[in-house]
């Protein structure tokens, strides 16, 4: 069993509809949180996702605000709908509550569980608690470890969004747990000239296109690029193939106040904690992101 977990923005969104077109769907589950636009509006893009590409995926929404009661957003690079204004007024926030997910995923003793993590850690710390050993493993898209920070100089979105649920996760020791850090994410990028091969995608190629057009803008005035990092997307495809990824062990804690909120601080002397992906094989990854492999 599969299990993303997502707070509804761009990039999350088209890590879910990559994940269906990679045929992920039949045993994907979608778990929802707080970040990029609240958890309401989170749910609700994972759900026009879904219709959208006619799939039947399990959506169950979780954390509203960090496990120390912060609120973060990101609608100034997401836009005020998460899609930067692709989701044409549709809006539907309904769905299970995360603890309804439990007997799900306990239901088949022979099933492990891989947890995709591309949001704020808050859902992840109470996923390990229930589901224990059944987890074989857990990839988070956050921190910085080398380069600078996006939200300030040492961390990123995701890591500052709850770095107390960030530390319970690379703190614990039963299950392997990798990092995908902005230090691989910006050495992949999605061209805007790319934007036409959403089209192979289907019905939700229209939201793909309108959402990652007002995406890469934002990126344009920030960073001085002509299209976007697919971060979500690439943490899912270090998750399906490791293999093609230079997975570097590192011992790590997470800063969780003050400056050092959401700081990812590494070394390499002490027992590692985690592996955290430092490269990939990149011809390969930016093949990928041509979508020729996508069946219209």
């Amino acid at each position: 069993m599969l299990i993303i977990d997502t707070d509804g923005g761009v990039d999350d969104i088209l890590c879910l509809a990559i994940a269906v077109k990679l045929g992920l769907a039949e045993d994907l589950a979608v778990t929802t949180c707080f970040g990029n636009v609240n958890v309401d509006r989170a749910t609700s893009n994972v759900t026009l996702l879904a219709r959208t590409m006619g799939v039947d995926i399990p959506v169950y929404k979780g954390a509203a605000s960090s496990l120390d009661g912060a609120i973060v957003d990101a609608e100034a690079v997401h836009g005020h709908d998460g899609l930067g204004g692709a989701s044409e007024g549709f809006f539907d926030p309904h769905a299970r509550p995360l603890s309804a997910l439990v007997p799900v995923a306990l239901a088949r003793e022979d099933r492990s569980i891989d947890i995709v993590a591309v949001g704020p850690a808050t859902n992840i710390p109470g996923m390990i608690e229930r589901f224990g050993a059944k987890i074989r493993s857990v990839t988070l898209m956050t921190g910085v470890v080398y380069d600078f920070g996006s939200l300030n100089h040492f961390s990123t979105f995701n890591a500052y969004g709850d770095p107390l649920a960030l530390g319970k996760v690379v703190d614990q020791r039963e299950i392997p747990v990798t990092l995908v850090p902005l230090d691989l994410c910006r050495k992949v990028m999605l061209p805007k000239s790319r934007l036409p091969a959403f089209d192979r995608f289907g019905a939700v190629g229209d939201i793909l296109k309108r959402s990652h057009a007002f995406y890469m803008d934002v990126y344009r005035d920030l960073e001085g690029i002509e299209g976007c990092y697919p971060h979500d997307s690439l943490t899912l495809l270090c998750h399906l193939h490791p293999d093609r990824f230079h997975l570097v062990p590192f011992a790590v804690r997470v800063g969780r106040e003050g400056e050092e909120r959401g700081h990812l601080i590494v070394g390499k002397d002490a027992t590692p904690t985690v592996q955290i992906a430092m490269g990939t094989r990149y011809r390969w990854a930016h093949d990928f992101f041509r979508f020729d492999w996508v069946e219209a």
